[in-house]
């Protein structure tokens, strides 16, 4: 039974899911100029749908939120090679390589080489000439060239060649002579020579015609 004065409605507010949402509200008539109170009261169901959509709403956000912890740089896990690591590895590949190509040569006994002319200096160029001087004269006949060329093959190996074509003689046409040089000592200004070798071109019909180790005939 309503007591005098009030009214009471009692009725639902239809989701979406197709349940409807219960409340009950009453109204209390005013009573000498009081003004009216309502009261809204949500039942268990309402609770549940507001903690559901708070839920949701929460798993969102974290889930689209980036996380700088598992963020990788790809970038710094790539290795890279310093400009100095490149002449490093270049520099002992071309040791390596002048190294070898003393097995095409004809090599000489550095003790067999002139006495008195010292193989250590500040200049692999002016060693090598001095170990190997040109003739006292040059032939006057024929084509007689010498040249002389200095090949840095790292910053301690320096090698000279001595090349000398056109020579007077009847069984050999040219000899070209290789000298490496190691610098020595820690200034990096002395020079040493550690290996010499030779090749030969021949006359024609007396061995080879290009430059090789063997003799002519």
């Amino acid at each position: 039974m309503i007591p005098l004065g009030q009214q009471a409605y009692h009725g639902g507010l239809p989701n979406h899911g197709g349940n409807q949402i219960a409340y009950e509200a009453d109204w209390s008539l005013p009573v000498l100029g009081t003004p009216p109170i309502t009261i809204l009261r949500v039942d268990l169901m309402m609770n549940k749908y507001i903690i559901a959509i708070v839920l949701f709403g929460t798993f969102t956000l974290a889930s689209c939120s980036p996380d700088s912890n598992t963020s990788t740089d790809n970038s710094s896990s790539v290795p890279t090679a310093s400009p100095v690591q490149d002449v490093e590895e270049n520099s002992s590949t071309d040791v390596a390589k002048t190294i070898k190509e003393r097995e095409d040569y004809d090599s000489v006994d550095l003790n067999k080489l002139p006495q008195g002319v010292s193989l250590t200096g500040s200049d692999p160029k002016e060693i090598a000439i001095a170990v190997f001087p040109p003739p006292d004269e040059e032939p006057q006949e024929g084509n007689f060239q010498r040249d002389v060329t200095v090949n840095t093959v790292a910053p301690t190996l320096t090698s000279v060649i001595i090349t000398e074509t056109g020579l007077l003689d009847d069984s050999v046409n040219g000899i070209l002579r290789r000298a490496d040089f190691e610098q020595s000592g820690t200034d990096g200004k002395s020079w040493k020579m550690v290996w010499t070798g030779r090749q030969y071109k021949c006359q024609s019909g007396r061995g080879s015609q290009d430059w090789s180790k063997k003799l002519c005939s």
